[in-house]
This record gives structure tokens, C-alpha cells and sequence, in this order.
């Protein structure tokens, strides 16, 4: 807690004062080294015996230190309660916690710590989870998450119900139903018009001005559910010697 107090003197408070979500796999082997299983690890670039761990980084402009982290118990170590006891792991530490729930603590509780950062940002792995994005939009935090291209939006505010019967025989529908159509985001982005991309400066670098191509509207996403769905800002960013790549 006095890190992250101290974090913030230096880097809280202001509009580009950010903290990134993370998670990492750390080499490790031992069959009593808590945490280690077989599963992605990035160091390694392959799946590895690893302890997996989500850190919360804080940040601001070219600044940044990592202000939080918790190491990722795996089901099976948590099935096997006497291997925890063994491994001395405190008895309210094991309990099954997936990696966005692990992320949505360290975010809370950094910011119940008094660490002022402005907005979230993550990579694909949170920003796929629209359960991990709505809990955040619920608790009043603005975020900037990559997703994937297959991901589906709405132009317009699908205004899900529930379809009457149609007739008297058979089940009654009970499940919510979108009234417009999706479509994957990376096909809307290669509808629109060479006119709805702007060029912005990003930063400098050693090789000059850091450009790159934005493009930005409000859309609609609905995750099939809820019983409304939300209404959120898409932003595509495009590489300007590169435009066939596109975030």
C-alpha cells in the first residue's frame, strides 16, 4: 500500500495517468514451487512449466512501475488442498480465481488505495472477456482494451426482447433476442471510407514524429444476456507504413 501511495505522488492525478493490466508467465520448476504447471509461457514463447501471475502496472507518459501482482493458482493446485498446506499457502488463498477476476482485484483495490489513475488499459485476453469489461463499466471505470477481430458490434441499439409466440402450442420463447443485425468488427472497419480515418501524433521518436491513423465511432455491444445493451466507443488504429495492420 505505501508503494502505491508513493506511486501516485509521482505519476497520479492526471489525465494520462493510466494502469495496465498484464499477466505473465515466470519459468519455474518443482513440484512444490506453488503455482507451477504446464501453460503458456511468454518468456519461453511456448507452453512451459511456469508460475502464471497478473501484475497491475501505473503509469504515465513514458513513466511506469508495476504497483501490484498475485501469483495465478491453476485448478489443479487448488483441488489438491493438502499440496497447498504443504507449500504453506494460507488457507484464504486457496481458492480458484481466474485471471480476470485476479485483474479486477488488483484494479479495485489500487484504486480503494487512492491510486488516481485516469483509465484501464489491457490487452486482447482482458478485452475478449466482456464479463471483465462490463464489471468495469459498472464500477465507473473508463478503460482502453484491445479485442479481437471477430468480435461483433451493433450500429444501432439492438433493443433485445423477448419474441411473443407464435402460436399456442409448444414452449414459449424465454431467451432475448437482438432486433438489428451484428456484424464483426474488422468487416465494418474495411467498410468505412478512407475519409473516416484521421492521422494523429502520437509522440516523438528517434526517427521523428510517431503517426499513426485513428478511426472512431459509438457503437453498440451486447453480449446475448442483459437485458440492454451498451453503448461504448470503438477506436481502430492503424499503422500508417503498415495499413493492412489494424488494432
Amino acid at each position: 500500500m505505501f508503494f502505491q501511495r508513493h506511486s501516485d505522488k509521482l505519476l497520479g492525478g492526471y489525465d494520462d495517468s493510466a494502469l495496465s493490466i498484464d499477466e505473465t508467465g515466470i519459468p519455474k520448476k518443482g513440484k512444490m514451487s506453488v503455482g507451477v504447471v504446464r501453460q503458456g509461457c511468454g518468456q519461453h514463447g511456448k507452453v512451459d512449466n511456469c508460475q502464471g501471475a497478473v501484475f497491475a502496472a501505473f503509469g504515465r507518459g513514458h513513466f511506469s512501475t508495476p504497483i501490484d501482482c498475485r501469483l495465478f493458482m491453476p485448478g489443479a493446485w487448488i483441488k489438491d488442498r493438502d499440496r497447498c498446506k504443504k507449500a504453506k499457502i494460507p488457507e484464504d488463498r486457496i481458492v480458484f480465481k481466474t485471471k480476470h477476476e485476479q485483474a479486477l482485484e488488483r484494479i479495485f483495490s489500487a484504486r480503494k488505495n487512492g491510486v488516481r489513475f485516469k483509465w484501464v488499459g489491457s490487452d486482447r485476453f482482458y478485452g475478449d472477456n466482456r464479463a471483465f469489461l462490463r464489471k468495469l463499466a459498472d464500477n465507473g471505470e473508463e478503460f482502453m482494451a484491445d479485442i479481437h477481430r471477430d468480435h461483433r458490434i451493433y450500429y444501432e441499439d439492438p433493443q433485445p426482447v423477448v419474441p411473443l409466440p407464435k402460436s399456442n402450442k409448444g414452449k414459449k420463447p424465454s431467451k432475448l433476442q437482438a432486433q438489428a443485425r451484428s456484424i464483426r468488427v474488422d468487416r465494418w472497419v474495411a467498410k468505412q471510407s478512407p475519409k473516416a480515418w484521421k492521422r494523429v501524433k502520437l509522440g516523438e521518436s528517434s526517427k521523428g514524429k510517431l503517426l499513426v491513423d485513428i478511426l472512431h465511432r459509438q457503437i453498440w455491444v451486447w453480449d446475448g444476456k442483459e437485458s440492454c445493451a451498451r453503448k461504448w466507443h470503438l477506436v481502430g488504429r492503424r499503422e500508417i507504413n503498415s495499413p493492412e495492420k489494424i488494432r
